[in-house]
């Protein structure tokens, strides 16, 4: 498994290189790197409040920056550094103050939902019987 993951990643070193070669192809490439790149953080940021993968998004479009712009590559460390530090403290605290934490992104997530609900609507492929009867949420 190791030996293929080293393969493609030489392979992909040298692609880079043969565009990077090019003085055109490295600037559209370069470009193209920074467009996807921006799509999926900006997808990523989106995504936080509702429940998904959202700042594994995020890290995905830093990753995707910083295989190309050093700036990216940096804040990206830094964010997983800030991110690890943060796990750390939350494990280190008692039950009360994690359950806490936990309560206040939950209530935060469903406050979301709700607001996108009030915002949207609530679509007509959900049943009238699961719509509670909230302010907000009339079809």
């Amino acid at each position: 498994m190791e030996a293929t993951l080293y393969a493609a990643r030489r392979k992909a070193h040298g692609w880079r290189e043969a565009i990077r070669a090019r003085r055109g192809w490295s600037l559209g490439y370069r470009i193209l790197i920074g467009i996807v790149g921006a799509v999926v953080v900006v997808g990523g940021l989106i995504m936080v409040p509702l429940p998904g993968p959202g700042w594994l998004v995020v890290f995905l479009g830093l990753a995707i920056l910083g295989s190309e712009f050093a700036w990216a590559k940096r804040l990206e460390l830094w964010c997983r550094r800030i991110v690890g530090i943060w796990v750390r403290w939350v494990t280190r605290q008692n039950l009360l103050v994690r359950s806490l934490i936990g309560l206040s992104t939950m209530a935060f997530v469903v406050g979301v939902c709700y607001a996108v609900l009030v915002v949207y609507g609530v679509p007509e492929w959900i049943s009238e019987e699961f719509v509670p009867p909230l302010p907000g949420l009339g079809r």
